[in-house]
């Protein structure tokens, strides 16, 4: 799907992954799993945005893919890490993605909201302790 592309598509999903991890990290985005190991999915403006984790062809590194999809869920758009990080040093996009993927399982799971209630009862604890 995404064979051929110029720069200004490339532009466009640099762009996009961007404002895809600057809206997740202010909360504005809400992200849900899907019925796939390793994938979440958001909506907005009647596109489907989906983020996957899988395994790179040629490495056994991950791969983070963003795919878009329609209104009536068919696939119009794929890209991935590898592609956006492709001829450029200014941002590494491997690891914006995967600071994204850890950052949406952490607020799946409620990871952050629990340590910090735990950080929050074990500091009251530790004011309360005579010394």
């Amino acid at each position: 799907m995404n064979g051929e592309f110029g720069a200004t598509t490339l532009n466009k999903w640099r762009s996009l992954t961007k404002l895809l991890e600057s809206l997740t990290k202010k909360g504005k985005l809400k992200w849900r799993e899907t019925s796939n190991d390793d994938e979440f999915l958001t909506s907005h403006a009647g596109i489907v945005v989906v983020l996957r984790q899988t395994t790179s062809v040629d490495t056994p590194e991950d791969l983070y893919v963003v795919s878009l999809r329609n209104k009536q869920g068919k696939v119009i758009d794929v890209f991935d890490d590898e592609l956006l990080d492709r001829d450029q040093t200014e941002t590494n996009y491997f690891m914006l993605l995967k600071e994204l993927m850890l950052g949406i399982r952490r607020n799946m799971s409620g990871a952050d909201e629990a340590l910090d209630e735990l950080l929050q009862a074990l500091s009251e604890e530790d004011q309360d302790l005579p010394f």
